[in-house]
């Protein structure tokens, strides 16, 4: 299997177009679980997911420039990983600060997931 040239600014725009796509997806998929999780809590999910939303395309951007310029060696990437870094964090910000009275196991729980996805962002990032 022959691995596409990264250097290839249309190859690059493709990927990250394909990259918002799939976050997108994901943004609206994990406005529902927390509206279903924190919605009793005082965590609105619509309130989530414009959070979600408004972060997810700089989020994809800034993780597909840390990528590409990881790839290339360029001193942006610490740049970029952080703007990245922030978005991917802001909703899960919005989780914390409007939810109350939570048990300590959906917390964990909520912890947990919030760590195994940014354990697979990193890796995803690594691997591309």
């Amino acid at each position: 299997m022959r691995l596409p040239d990264w250097r290839n600014s249309a190859v690059r725009r493709n990927y990250t177009l394909g990259w918002i796509a799939i976050s997108l997806v994901w943004s609206v998929t994990r406005a529902v679980i927390i509206g279903h999780v924190f919605g009793t809590h005082g965590t609105s999910a619509y309130g989530y997911l414009i959070v979600d939303l408004v972060t997810t395309i700089p989020y994809a951007i800034y993780s597909a420039k840390a990528a590409f310029s990881w790839l290339d060696k360029s001193p942006m990437f610490a740049k970029y990983f952080a703007i990245a870094s922030g978005c991917f964090i802001a909703p899960d910000v919005y989780v914390i600060a409007t939810a109350r009275h939570v048990s300590p196991v959906v917390w964990i729980g909520f912890g947990t997931f919030v760590l195994v996805m940014a354990a697979l962002a990193v890796k995803f990032a690594r691997e591309k």
